[in-house]
């Protein structure tokens, strides 16, 4: 059996992120984070990417418009309870930045496409109309959200996110989500969130902990006792050192993609995936273009609830090639 080096990267909205602000009330969620407008390098400017949402459930009822400030001055409002147009969809992806991101959702979308029964194609014609009827499928109401932890542009068709990019480097903001209630005629205010964010600074998330194989998960005595033969399985737990970091940190991380060296002499430990994506550029299907030497295994990114600790960390199994 060769050696291989198994390599786990985390797919966020942005890569090569910066350091994470965040401000929850009892069911709601407010992020605040510095990083590159380009999703796979550090060359584009620097925004502030602003996330919310409910933790869990629906949104209260009460919610009409949410209002974000900077500074204490106002700088944008939404609507609480519809979505942009197919055509403000589309505009999204439009700048130059976002093509490798339309990319990739293009990708996905057409896969998910293909799969449907009957079976549709989604292009560069149709993916923003695909995404709003998406978001208005009564069907499938969770869809939005959890498409919008794997593209950031989807959580903004949705009014939950939006992009600060009138910020400047060596300056701290602090943002305010505030929730309007207009039944009374008069819009009444209730703070959602706050976030402090120093542009200018961008880091990375912080590595994953226990990151490791498994071993024993059949017993010797049962009938899946082989199970573990030619198979590899791999455990992780969410970066941060206590539960709200890592709670934190999970809300803005769309899932984890894994990658394998396919040499027994792989090259010296860490691997900078980050830095490999941005130096490689990416593929039709918006995939970054990796060295021979490396092969990522899973075909969507590989996703843990954020409530999940230690022990409950979901298992990753990938067959282990024999030479």
């Amino acid at each position: 059996m060769r050696t291989i080096q198994w390599i786990l990267t985390m797919m966020a909205g942005v890569l090569t992120a910066a350091v994470l602000h965040a401000a929850e009330s009892d069911q709601f969620y407010f992020l605040a984070r510095s990083a590159p407008a380009d999703s796979m390098t550090a060359q584009a400017p620097e925004v502030v990417y602003l996330r919310w949402d409910v933790v869990e459930g629906s949104l209260p009822a009460d919610i009409d418009r949410f209002v974000v400030k900077r500074d204490g001055t106002q700088i944008a409002a939404f609507p609480a309870r519809t979505t942009m147009t197919a055509e403000a969809i589309a505009a999204l992806y439009a700048p130059a930045e976002q093509a490798r991101r339309k990319a990739e959702t293009i990708a996905w979308l057409d896969d998910e496409g293909a799969q449907s029964d009957p079976p549709y194609r989604v292009d560069a014609s149709n993916f923003a109309q695909v995404i709003y009827d998406h978001l208005h499928d009564e069907n499938a109401p969770m869809w939005g959200m959890l498409a919008g932890r794997n593209d950031f542009n989807i959580a903004r068709a949705r009014y939950r996110g939006m992009i600060d990019a009138s910020v400047a480097g060596g300056h701290t903001y602090r943002y305010e989500l505030l929730a309007e209630n207009n039944a009374s005629g008069t819009p009444q205010y209730v703070r959602m969130g706050e976030a402090s964010v120093a542009v200018g600074s961008v880091q990375p998330l912080p590595k994953v902990t226990d990151f490791e194989q498994v071993h024993g998960v059949g017993r010797c005595d049962a009938p899946e006792r082989f199970k573990e033969h030619g198979t590899l399985y791999l455990n992780w737990s969410h970066p941060g050192t206590n539960k709200v970091e890592k709670y934190g940190n999970a809300l803005m991380i769309s899932g984890y993609d894994l990658y394998c060296t396919t040499t027994d002499t792989p090259p010296a430990s860490p691997v900078d995936i980050a830095a490999l994506a941005s130096a490689g550029g990416y593929d039709s299907r918006g995939e970054p273009i990796m060295p021979s030497w490396l092969v990522k295994l899973n075909d969507r990114p590989v996703t843990i609830s954020a409530a999940l600790q230690r022990m409950e960390s979901a298992l990753f199994a990938a067959n282990a090639a024999a030479g």
